[in-house]
């Protein structure tokens, strides 16, 4: 309940932060299939990062990022920067897996340039957001760097005058509400972590480090987790014996939008699937989407039936392999309406919310281990305030 403390107009809005999720033997974070998301993915093309990114795990981010989005609804843009912007692309929508594929091959023609300049990408990122975000879509930008600026002694530019620039860039981003995630990278040891960890920090993201494509499903499934409400469920890691191996995939109830099954490799592998009642089912297919890439693959099950499900993977002999499982489902949270009267201070309100699926109630077991807050704004003084809800 919420007590009018003053004679304001109040604006109210409902806000879950989508906790652990149990049932079974799985745990993960959800995303409803209604929060969309605009996302801006910044790379640092410099040739620095042959060094501090020799592995190429910049691009097999941003790649696996797209992936693990919704298959309709986000927009997506890419922004490639040295001491300028090399290449990039403003916000386009994603509705198909073709416009993912399109993302995806322009992400593996970039080309690398001699300086790099970082605020010159973190600026061109938020004013792509500010031209095309749609409000009724969730912002975000990811940053992959070394966070390391080689300015070109020749030009006018100074360090002085990239610093100032940053600052303002990240001003713009805090006070619009575009958390930047930034991703360290740091195959030779050189990452300077100072400059991308103050700008996740001042602008509501986080910061994660990485040198090889084996940690990126936990650390994209941290920056969904924290900024979607998306986790990837680690599943099984084992080594290859070049014969296939079951793993066991379990959708935890019907409520599932889509279940997306991660798998990174040294090397391609092979996949067979099976539904609960045993049958083998086609890869590809309409309802089963495939994305490969250098060093993964990636299974996108649209509304998967629930039960369990098997996976058997046939990798090279004694290849590492690593098996995630990320969860969007298919929720929506509806508030109760409030009684249409007069309000004054000191009044007891109730505000009841539910989460749904398709108009119906989802069931509690979904949500018990979940948290809610009422964001109240007052209208005169534009300040917000938090306050918890019971479940």
């Amino acid at each position: 309940m919420i007590r009018m403390t003053a004679l304001f107009r109040y604006i109210l809005c409902l806000w879950l932060l989508l906790g652990l999720v149990t049932s079974g033997g799985t745990t993960g974070f959800a995303q409803a299939g209604t929060d969309k998301m605009d996302a801006v993915l910044v790379v640092d093309v410099s040739n620095s990062m042959s060094e501090s990114d020799k592995n190429g795990v910049s691009l097999e981010a941003m790649k696996m990022f797209v992936d693990m989005t919704s298959a309709q609804g986000n927009k997506i843009g890419v922004v490639a920067y040295t001491d300028k912007i090399e290449r990039e692309k403003a916000l386009v929508n994603v509705n198909s897996e073709q416009d993912k594929k399109d993302i995806k091959s322009f992400i593996d023609s970039l080309q690398k340039g001699a300086y790099t300049d970082i605020a010159v990408g973190v600026g061109e990122a938020v004013k792509i957001l500010e031209d095309g975000h749609d409000q009724a879509h969730s912002p975000i930008i990811v940053l992959l760097a070394d966070g390391n600026n080689y300015l070109n002694k020749a030009s006018s530019r100074t360090q002085q005058k990239s610093d100032q620039e940053l600052a303002a860039a990240v001003k713009t981003a805090k006070d619009k509400g575009y958390p930047i995630y930034t991703i360290g990278l740091n195959a030779d040891g050189k990452l300077n972590r100072a400059p991308l960890q103050q700008i996740s920090a001042e602008t509501g993201g986080a910061f994660f480090e990485t040198s090889t494509a084996d940690s990126l499903p936990q650390i994209l499934s941290e920056i969904f987790a924290k900024h979607a409400k998306v986790k990837v469920v680690p599943v099984q890691n084992f080594t290859s014996n070049g014969q296939f191996q079951e793993v066991p995939i379990s959708i935890p109830n019907g409520s599932v939008l889509e279940a997306n099954i991660s798998i990174t490799s040294g090397k391609a592998v092979e996949l067979k699937l099976f539904d609960p009642a045993g049958g083998e089912l086609t890869i590809p297919s309409n309802d089963i989407l495939l994305s490969r890439s250098r060093t993964y693959s990636l299974l996108k099950l649209v509304q998967p039936a629930q039960g369990e499900w098997k996976l058997q993977v046939k990798g090279a002999d004694r290849d590492k392999i690593n098996v995630n499982l990320i969860f969007n489902y298919d929720v929506g949270l509806e508030m109760e309406p409030l009684p249409s009267k007069t309000y004054k201070a000191g009044d007891v309100i109730p505000i009841k919310a539910a989460l749904s699926t398709n108009g119906q109630p989802v069931s509690p077991e979904l949500y018990k281990k979940m948290k809610a807050k009422l964001i109240v704004q007052d209208m005169s003084s534009k300040q917000t305030s938090e306050i918890d809800l019971t479940n």
